[in-house]
C-alpha cells in the first residue's frame, strides 16, 4: 500500500488543492492520502477563513483519505519551524511513503542541491547574523549570499518545499519527497484569472470584501457552499483580544517569535493601538515582515512561549497527533491498522478526554489547541450570532 501525505492549510480549498490531490492519485497511485493541516490559526499570523473541522471536510470531501491536525504553536510558526514540525509528527507515522508539495521551480535537482547549501546559513550563521545587524530581513539574508539561486529564492512555495527537504534530511527520513511544479497565479497574487488557478490570497481577499459570487469557478461546489452560508473569521476580528492581552503585560519577549527589539517596539507603539491589521502596519521596519510580526503577536494572543529551538524539541517529543476526520473504506483501515503497529507517535479523536494519559510536554501543546480553539470559538459565535460550538465535543468528519 503506498501513503503520500500533504502538509496543508486549505484556507480555503481551492481548485488547485483538487488538482494536486488529483495528481497524487494518478502520477503515484497512491492508496491513502494523509494531510496534515493547520487548525484554526495559519502560518501567514492569521485566522483561518474557516475552521477547522469545516475545512477538513472539505479535503476529505476532494480527495484526502485522513486529515490530521498540526498544532497551534507550529501551524502559525515560521517557515522552518512549521515545516519541521508537521515533517517531524509524519516521520514518526512510520506509514508514510512519499510527501507531495508544490514549488515554482521546476528543477527538482536545484531544490535538492540548494536545500544542502542553506544547511550551512540558518538564523546562527555568523554571515547571516551579521547582514541581519544591517538591516536585513532574514530571507534577504540568505539570496544576498546565493545570487545564483535568487529566482529560485524569491518563489514562496519554493521556500517551503527547501524547508520540507531540509526537515526530511535532518531527521534521516525514508520518505521520499515528491516535487509538484506550482501551476496558476503566484502565490500572493490577489487578482482572478479565468484562465489560471487562483491562490489561495486571492480568494480570501474576495471573502474580506464579501464578494461570493466570483468565485464559484475556482473552488469545489461543497466549498463554495460552506463560503455562501458559513461566517467567516478574519484578522481584525481578534483586535480587541490582542489589545487587552497587550495591555495586561509588560514584557513579550519570552514569546515565539519576539525578539528584543520589537517587544520594545510594541510597548512603545501601544498608544497607537486600533486594529490588529493597523498595529502590524505600525510595527513593520525594514528587518520585520509583516508576516513576522503577525506570527508574533499571534503568538502573544495565544500564549505561546519559547524560541524555535526548544519548540522544535517539543514537535520531536510530542507524544500524539489529532485527527480531525477520515474515509470509512478499507485502504484508510489498513493505514490505522500499520499505524497501531509501526507508528511512535499517537493519533486521537479527543484531545480534553485523552490528555491526562500523556506526558507533560504533550500535555501543554493540546491546551494550548484549546485554547486557541476555544478563542476562535468565541469570535466565531460572536460574528455568528450562534452558539459556540465546544471543541472537545466535537466528533470527527468520517466520509
Amino acid at each position: 500500500m503506498k501513503t503520500a501525505a500533504i502538509i496543508c492549510e486549505y484556507n480555503p480549498f481551492h481548485n488547485g488543492h483538487l488538482t494536486q490531490i488529483n495528481l497524487i492519485k494518478k502520477e503515484l497511485k497512491a492508496d491513502v492520502i494523509v494531510c496534515i493541516m493547520s487548525g484554526d490559526f495559519v502560518e501567514r499570523g492569521e485566522p483561518a477563513v474557516f475552521d477547522k473541522f469545516t475545512r477538513a471536510s472539505h479535503a476529505l470531501n476532494n480527495g484526502a483519505d485522513v486529515v490530521l491536525m498540526l498544532p497551534v504553536f507550529a501551524s502559525t510558526a515560521s517557515a522552518d519551524l512549521f515545516s519541521y514540525s508537521a515533517v517531524s509528527i509524519l516521520n514518526r507515522l512510520n506509514c508514510i511513503d512519499f510527501l507531495c508539495f508544490g514549488a515554482e521551480c521546476d528543477d527538482p535537482s536545484r531544490l535538492i542541491e540548494l536545500s544542502h547549501k542553506l544547511k550551512e546559513l540558518d538564523i546562527n550563521s555568523p554571515k547571516i547574523k551579521e547582514l541581519l545587524r544591517s538591516g536585513l530581513t532574514f530571507a534577504a539574508a540568505r539570496a544576498s549570499l546565493l545570487p545564483e539561486y535568487e529566482d529560485i529564492l524569491k518563489g514562496s512555495n519554493n521556500v517551503l518545499a527547501l524547508e520540507y527537504l531540509n526537515a526530511l534530511n535532518i531527521l534521516d527520513s525514508k520518505i521520499e519527497p515528491y516535487i509538484i511544479k506550482r501551476e496558476g497565479t503566484p502565490y500572493n497574487d490577489l487578482s482572478l484569472s479565468t484562465d489560471l488557478l487562483p491562490s489561495a490570497s486571492a480568494i480570501r481577499n474576495k471573502l474580506c470584501e464579501g464578494d461570493v459570487s466570483s468565485l464559484d469557478s475556482y473552488v469545489p461546489n461543497d466549498v463554495l457552499m460552506s463560503i455562501s452560508k458559513e461566517t467567516h473569521v478574519f484578522l481584525n476580528d481578534f483586535s480587541q483580544s490582542l489589545y487587552y492581552k497587550l495591555l495586561s503585560e509588560n514584557d513579550y519577549a519570552d514569546y515565539l517569535e519576539i525578539s528584543p527589539d520589537l517587544s520594545n517596539g510594541i510597548k512603545k507603539k501601544l498608544s497607537t493601538f486600533v486594529t490588529f491589521s493597523s498595529y502590524i502596519d505600525a510595527l513593520k521596519s525594514k528587518n520585520l515582515t509583516h508576516s513576522r510580526i503577525s506570527r508574533g503577536l499571534l503568538h502573544i494572543l495565544l500564549n505561546i512561549k519559547g524560541n524555535n529551538d526548544q519548540r522544535r524539541n517539543m514537535a520531536d517529543a510530542l507524544s500524539c497527533v489529532r485527527m480531525l476526520g477520515f474515509k470509512n473504506n478499507d485502504n484508510v483501515k489498513s493505514f490505522f491498522k500499520a499505524v497501531d503497529e509501526k507508528s511512535d507517535i499517537k493519533i486521537i479523536s479527543n484531545p480534553a478526554k485523552e490528555i491526562e494519559s500523556f506526558d507533560d510536554i504533550t500535555k501543554s501543546i493540546l491546551n494550548e489547541d484549546l485554547f486557541a480553539a476555544s478563542l476562535y470559538n468565541n469570535i466565531f459565535s460572536a460574528k455568528s450570532g450562534k452558539h459556540p460550538p465546544n471543541d472537545c465535543s466535537r466528533k470527527m468528519i468520517v466520509v
